[in-house]
């Protein structure tokens, strides 16, 4: 089980670290509020559900020999309009290089991506799509 520790650095700003006391990420509040972020805490959320969704993509590629080095996201997060503030929806499209997978893998892959944790924690509520960009990769 992870532990990280936070600390307020003043100016609406928030320096977590990990375990072994190495920095971890800064955040604070959103961008048009009461002052400027890096990344808010609901974009973590947006980009923890979009790398915990490729990384069990990847285990599944791993474990069936495909090959997805390469693969790559795009998160977008929504706010719902409304109080209390809470995030609505999150759009994620992976562009995964396509090294001759079948439809079969293709389904596999989603359907993994699919199993993320993340995505199962988050409150039904919230929108969670994604869409899948299987793409011709230039390096091959």
């Amino acid at each position: 089980m992870a532990s990280f520790t936070g600390k307020y650095t003043g100016n609406m700003h928030v320096e977590g670290f990990m375990p072994d006391g190495s920095p971890a990420f800064h955040t604070g509040v959103p961008v048009g509020e009461a002052a400027k972020s890096e990344i808010s805490p609901t974009d973590f959320v947006a980009a923890g559900l979009a790398a915990c969704s490729l990384l069990v993509m990847c285990q599944y590629a791993q474990a069936h020999g495909l090959d997805i080095s390469g693969a790559h996201f795009e998160a977008t997060k929504q706010m719902h309009n409304g109080r209390p503030s809470r995030i609505g929806r999150i759009h994620i499209v992976m562009r995964i290089p396509d090294r001759g997978l079948t439809e079969k893998d293709k389904i596999s892959l989603q359907r993994a991506a699919a199993s993320c944790p993340v995505k199962g924690s988050l409150h039904p509520d919230v929108v969670k799509d994604m869409e899948f960009d299987w793409f011709e990769p230039e390096d091959d």
